[in-house]
């Protein structure tokens, strides 16, 4: 469509009821009108601008956080699934996706800005078999594994806050173990859970039944107490 003329400026108005001779109105309209318009393609090239960076700036960032929790769901739901009977396979996993670099717990003892409670010593009636660091999205995670003389195994990770994604849509149930609150969720013939101990949360990964989720928690939970009760060692 043809783009109309502008209406006369005020002051072309005043110029002809004063009388006086003025510019003619097709020559007024046309300044303004193409100024107008480019102020106009100004403001449209700006708010595109805008928009983009706002859609960069949210793709970059929650866009990114999606993409983390969707591939620890896929993760951890395929290192739930092989840990029964594959666990070395399971491991694999763990170790691929978040860099898993092996030591010992003397050694993430002194690169881990807290003493974890794997420095405490397996559970009773397991040994230390691997510990392993991890970069997880959330910190730096101690994995430390255990066996038992049946050959079953138990996996303890130390991590800063409730991950509750590791679980993904496998249903669980909280209880009270040890007067803390666990969240306890069942894979094949085995118990997985998480509870907070200390400053730190722990998810544990192999327990057989109830009892001995209890027992590990009451474990773990002695052996907080024990090292929040030891005197700070005295620099001379």
């Amino acid at each position: 469509l043809p783009e109309p003329s502008a209406p006369p400026s005020w002051s072309a108005i005043e110029d002809q009821l004063n009388g006086q001779p003025s510019q003619p109105l097709a020559d007024q309209a046309a300044v303004p009108d193409e100024i107008s318009r480019r102020r106009r393609w100004i403001a449209a090239a700006l708010s595109l601008v805008a928009m983009l960076a706002i859609g960069l700036f949210w793709f970059l960032n929650a866009g990114e956080s999606h993409d983390h929790g969707k591939h620890l769901a896929v993760n951890f739901d395929r290192y739930l699934t092989l840990f029964p009977k594959q666990p070395q396979e399971a491991q694999e996993v763990l170790v691929s996706h978040y860099r898993g670099e092996a030591v010992t717990i003397e050694q993430a003892t002194a690169r881990l800005p807290y003493r974890p409670l794997a420095a405490a010593g397996p559970p009773p009636g397991y040994k230390l078999d691997a510990a392993y660091l991890l970069d997880m999205p959330c910190c730096q995670c101690l994995q430390a594994v255990y066996g038992d003389s049946a050959g079953g195994q138990l996996a303890l990770f130390e991590h800063e806050a409730d991950q509750p994604i590791w679980f993904g849509k496998r249903p669980a149930l909280t209880a009270e173990c040890a007067g803390m609150n666990c969240r306890i969720v069942q894979f094949d013939s085995r118990l997985a859970f998480t509870c907070p101990l200390g400053p730190r949360y722990a998810t544990v990964i192999g327990a057989r039944d109830l009892e001995e989720v209890i027992r590990i928690v009451e474990y773990y939970q002695l052996q907080n107490d024990q090292v929040s009760l030891r005197p700070r060692p005295t620099l001379h």
